[in-house]
């Protein structure tokens, strides 16, 4: 059976073994039905029927496949019988290059996934992993660190973003031995792996420079990631950030939303969704994670090779929470299933968008399993927000473009727009997240397919007190701030 995801494609998952960021579902692809009627959306466009084959063309196309397949079969049958080394030409090894070389020229997010990798990737959607505890991109031959998590060996080794691993166990990294180095960076508990760091490069007197290389001694460990950190801002307000779309993140946001309304009379006076650098995950989590926001309406559209038709996935009553004002954050690392979620929060109006506009990934990905016990991961479709916007090299544009940081913002020029628990996490598990330095969106990949479509508020208005009452990290997050100066004070937000 297919499996349906969503995510951001070249990024490389290492929280400890994970080898891309795609999870596979948990539930068969979302029913297919006929697409009704679109006016002002590019979703489902009638397309104009292609002319039928003469029966000469058919022919001629079918001895064109066959002659492809007999040359394919022909190179490698001369290459097992009669290439001067033999032990490079084992047929198994041969296929296996041929089919990553047949899919390595579509898009960056369709691959030929190694039955270990297969089988790590879909180990990983659980959140246990092995390794280091970093999460890396793949671009060019480099291995760029984008992000760390916190209280793992990488943490503790003081590796940065924008970091770049050079070698691993001496091994320098190429374009053509990735799969060979991400299997070294993960091993058993309590073993060693040797880093050569290139250290982020700094701006000093106006000069870019990059420090000279670290060589790391790292002992692996074993990690569980958490998906879902969450935080009282003030009573009834509530903080909750969702890092990737995992098989339990939907479950954990419910319950972290209860624990704060069981302390507000059942009714929560507001909430801030954090969805910064998340790289996106399981499409079903994002579905069900908007679904608890939702009570009816679209949530996601995804037309695949048949424009005719699209499937859709729908809002339901159950389980949705009572309605509370919402802000969401969103920056460039945003990506892929956290955009579904913002895009259809901000097309029902269900929540006010800030931050930076997002990465840009709107393609759905299948991992089909193959005889050899490899996959085949695929791009199959675009998705679509309920208004019918394509987010693919787009992005989320943001209702309040807000930087990270307010000096940025400043230079921007930017006006403001400001208009008249007993789970509280330590400052480490609730980092705030930055997108990485020279970052790439979607749109930057080569190969990606292309779309089809405030500082003092807070004490002017006399809630500074609960922002002083925050964790350090919290209280230091510019965006963070002003999302919840936004949450306490836009007229936008006043229920009829």
């Amino acid at each position: 059976m297919k499996k349906s995801l969503v995510s951001k494609g070249p990024t490389l998952w290492l929280l400890l073994s994970l080898t891309a960021v795609q999870g596979v579902s948990a539930n068969p692809p979302i029913a297919s039905q006929n697409a009704p009627a679109q006016s002002k959306t590019d979703v489902g466009k009638a397309q104009a029927p292609a002319r039928a084959e003469t029966p000469a063309e058919a022919l001629e196309s079918r001895n064109k496949k066959f002659q492809s397949l007999e040359s394919f079969t022909r190179v490698l049958n001369l290459l097992e019988t009669m290439y001067v080394d033999e032990k490079s030409v084992a047929s198994d090894a041969l296929v296996e290059k041929a089919l990553k070389g047949m899919v390595g020229s579509l898009d960056p997010h369709t691959a030929y996934l190694p039955a270990q990798q297969l089988r790590e990737l879909t180990n990983d959607t659980s959140g246990k992993f092995g390794g280091i505890g970093v999460v890396l991109t793949q671009q060019n031959g480099r291995l760029e660190v984008i992000e760390v998590v916190p209280e793992t060996p990488a943490a503790k080794a003081k590796i940065q973003p924008g970091d770049v691993i050079v070698s691993v166990d001496s091994i320098q990294i190429t374009k053509t031995n990735i799969d060979e180095v991400l299997n070294k960076l993960r091993g058993l508990p309590g073993s060693n792996v040797k880093l050569e760091i290139q250290p982020a490069p700094e701006t000093i007197a106006g000069k870019t420079v990059r420090p000279k290389n670290r060589m790391l001694q790292i002992v692996r460990e074993i990690i569980k990631s958490t998906s879902v950190v969450h935080q009282s801002l003030s009573k009834g307000y509530a903080y909750v950030r969702v890092g990737v779309f995992q098989e339990d993140t939907s479950e954990q946001v419910d319950k972290a939303l209860r624990l704060y309304e069981s302390e507000n009379n059942g009714k929560l006076n507001g909430v801030v969704l954090d969805l910064r650098s998340n790289p996106g995950g399981l499409l079903d989590q994002a579905v069900r994670v908007t679904d608890l926001f939702l009570d009816a309406g679209i949530i996601v559209s995804t037309v695949g090779r048949d424009r005719a038709r699209q499937e859709v996935e729908y809002a339901t009553k159950r389980q949705t929470h009572p309605y509370m004002p919402m802000v969401v954050l969103v920056n460039e690392a945003s990506a892929s299933a956290s955009e579904i979620v913002a895009g259809a929060l901000q097309d029902h109006n269900r929540a006010l968008i800030v931050g930076m506009p997002t990465f840009g990934k709107g393609s759905v990905q299948s991992i089909i399993p193959l005889p050899n016990g490899a996959g085949l991961k695929m791009t199959v479709a675009r998705y679509y927000t309920p208004n019918g916007r394509s987010i693919q090299a787009k992005g989320i544009t943001p209702d309040v473009t807000l930087p990270a940081n307010p000096n940025a913002r400043a230079a921007a020029g930017l006006k403001s727009q400001m208009v008249g628990s007993t789970d509280v996490l330590k400052e480490e598990e609730a980092q705030t997240p930055t997108p990485p330095k020279g970052s790439r969106k979607e749109v930057d990949l080569e190969g990606h397919i292309e779309a089809a479509d405030l500082s003092n508020s807070s004490a002017n208005l006399g809630f500074a007190s609960d922002i002083d009452k925050w964790p350090n990290n919290l209280k230091n997050d510019y965006q963070l701030k002003m999302g919840y100066t936004y949450l306490r004070s836009w007229s936008r937000f006043a229920q009829n």
